[in-house]
């Protein structure tokens, strides 16, 4: 995502040296920002059955990212397929249409929530 959109890069200060795919592989930042991402879905998908916890957790993500994307909640649309690529690289052999489809539901449905929130939190604002 961070190499193929450039719009998405410039969110990020510290990516902006790195200048190819075999950069930002290496790149302990990267590296340190994936596990950030990751460590969140994690954190949705053991507590999914306390919606007000996942809620909340949702919530924090979106206004600690309102600054960044400046009015653009749809710039979260463009995680999903990066999300999938990762996650069927993780599982290799063991990504099944099956398990596709319930990361599908589950990104979406972290989008759509990051997506309700930052514009809530701008109506708000205004």
């Amino acid at each position: 995502l961070l190499h193929s959109d450039p719009a998405v890069k410039k969110l990020f200060t510290e990516f902006q040296n790195l200048r190819t795919k075999e950069e930002m592989r290496a790149s302990e930042q990267v590296e340190k920002q994936g596990l950030k991402v990751m460590s969140a879905i994690d954190d949705i998908v053991i507590h999914l059955d306390e919606y007000e916890y996942v809620a909340r957790l949702v919530k924090r993500v979106a206004v600690t990212h309102a600054k960044w994307i400046e009015r653009q909640p749809e710039m979260f649309l463009m995680i999903k397929q990066p999300f999938l690529k990762s996650v069927e690289a993780a599982l290799g052999e063991r990504f099944t249409e099956n398990i596709r489809t319930v990361y599908e539901i589950l990104i979406d449905f972290i989008i759509l929530e990051l997506i309700k929130d930052l514009s809530n939190s701008e109506q708000q604002n205004t």
